[in-house]
């Protein structure tokens, strides 16, 4: 689940989220009624909203394994709801 995924990424930023205050963030913001995401563009825009997270929307990512490679040599981290 995204929501989950969301969850696990932010353990490595200062401010760490619980799947259940993302859910009811992304309730509020209108972006999922029962914790389904399946908009890239909401998944990064619930990420943009915690604290030391800057998402990005990246459409090229899985058809470029060079991209994908260097990002996360860099240590980005990649979600996809």
């Amino acid at each position: 689940c995204g929501l989950v995924a969301l969850s696990m990424a932010t353990q490595v930023f200062p401010e760490t989220k619980e799947v259940a205050d993302l859910l009811k963030d992304a309730k509020e913001q209108g972006f999922t009624s029962h914790g389904e995401m399946f908009s890239s563009e909401n998944m990064a825009k619930l990420a943009s909203r915690i604290n030391g997270v800057e998402a990005t929307l990246r459409r090229d990512v899985l058809c470029d394994p060079k991209t994908l490679l260097e990002l996360l040599v860099r240590g980005n981290l990649i979600l996809m709801p």
